[in-house]
């Protein structure tokens, strides 16, 4: 299983198997969700950079996202 953190409150789970390589790239169980992990993590660490979404300031447990944002794969 993958994460990317974008607060104490806001985590993305991303999905994973299991491992049986040294590195999550040589696995065939492993590397597809490894590789999509990465850049869905890219893609939200552009979008906060963007400011297409962001962490509300008065509920530190919300995401809040612009309208008709689009994540693109």
């Amino acid at each position: 299983m993958y994460c990317t953190v974008l607060s104490c409150n806001v985590v993305f789970l991303f999905n994973g198997d299991i491992k049986t390589t040294l590195k999550a790239q040589d696995c065939p169980n492993v590397k597809a969700h490894f590789d999509q992990a990465n850049k869905l993590s890219e893609i939200l660490t552009r979008a906060i950079i963007d400011k297409e979404i962001w962490i509300d300031e008065k509920f530190e447990h919300r995401l809040r996202i612009q309208p008709n944002y689009e994540i693109e794969i």
